[in-house]
């Protein structure tokens, strides 16, 4: 069944049952007129091409709530964008190709996690970075990390613990020093020298005087110091006799 029969069935069904909208309705058609113009103009292993028709399995899936039809939908154009990849096209790399495969490779993972095929859906969103990975696309790229994310949420509300813990891992994997147990680890605390323990003196601070000036009240500073200290006991006995 094409496109125009699809709208004409739709047009067919009560209000409000399976997409049955005038705006639903009206946007099938425009892309089906978008979808066999393109056909024309660009030929069939365009992306382009593969636009029109993500673009109908996104109302199909979002709006009239067909995911069966949708997936059909992604799959013909994830077929187109192969297409391209391996002809290649003209005003579009390779890079850019591989994105818009691997963005429509995300969007069948998220109909097949729509029609409950968690499995399924899962191991085409690994396939879908892993077509990222190939062009070296960084994982701060946005279409990487929506990609990531989708995935992260499909484990955390799907996927059974024990893969959670594996997905997760590959989701996010540990730096170096992170990765190193914390029993391999030592803390080395460096005791302070006897030197950074001094008393500090004004003879320490720049001035003007030469060195020997310098180290001659340096010492004096000290001995007066350690006299004051040293008399520190004879004046607590004679304040206990009083």
């Amino acid at each position: 069944m094409d496109e125009s029969n699809i709208a004409s069935e739709l047009r067919t069904l009560p209000l409000g049952q399976k997409g049955r909208t005038p705006v639903c309705i009206e946007r099938i058609e425009e892309l089906t007129i978008e979808k066999r113009t393109r056909e024309i103009t660009y030929g069939f292993n365009h992306p382009f091409l593969a636009e029109s028709l993500n673009s109908l399995a996104l109302v199909y899936h979002h709006m009239v709530k067909d995911s069966k039809q949708a997936l059909k939908y992604h799959e013909q154009a994830l077929n187109v964008l192969m297409a391209a990849r391996e002809v290649g096209i003209a005003d579009m790399d390779k890079r850019e190709v591989t994105i818009l495969l691997a963005v429509t490779t995300s969007d069948i993972a998220n109909v097949h996690w729509a029609l409950h095929h968690h499995k399924v859906a899962k191991e085409t969103f690994f396939h879908a970075l892993a077509l990222l990975e190939e062009e070296h696309i960084p994982q701060s790229h946005p279409r990487a990390y929506a990609i990531r994310n989708r995935l992260s949420t499909l484990c955390r509300c799907s996927i059974p613990p024990k893969e959670q813990e594996h997905v997760q891992r590959v989701l996010h994997p540990c730096s170096p020093q992170e990765s190193v147990s914390s029993t391999s680890l030592s803390l080395t605390i460096e005791q302070p020298s006897r030197q950074s323990l001094k008393r500090p003196c004004a003879c320490d601070q720049d001035g003007g005087a030469d060195e020997a000036e310098r180290i001659s009240s340096c010492k004096k500073a000290r001995r007066i110091y350690d006299d004051s200290k040293s008399d520190e006991p004879l004046q607590q006995e004679e304040n206990n006799i009083a």
